[in-house]
């Protein structure tokens, strides 16, 4: 059962590692973005940089017209 959770929380962190680096490339098209570490690396550092100036009432914000658009 432990080797299982194991590998559900590696194809998770995989997967999200993939998504940020899908996100990374679509914000930043003139870079050069592989699946490697170098770009992860630089796709993690872009990623606290951005949240890091991220206005908390905005998210807020747009978390309340994104739950009253799917309703």
């Amino acid at each position: 059962m432990k080797v299982m959770k194991n590998k559900d929380n590696e194809q998770k962190q995989f997967e999200q590692y993939i998504e940020l680096l899908i996100t990374y490339k679509k914000c930043n098209l003139e870079k050069e973005v592989y699946i490697n570490t170098q770009s992860l690396n630089e796709a993690l550092k872009w990623y606290q940089t951005f949240t890091k100036n991220i206005d908390p009432e905005l998210v807020k914000q747009i978390k309340e017209n994104i739950n009253t658009n799917i309703e």
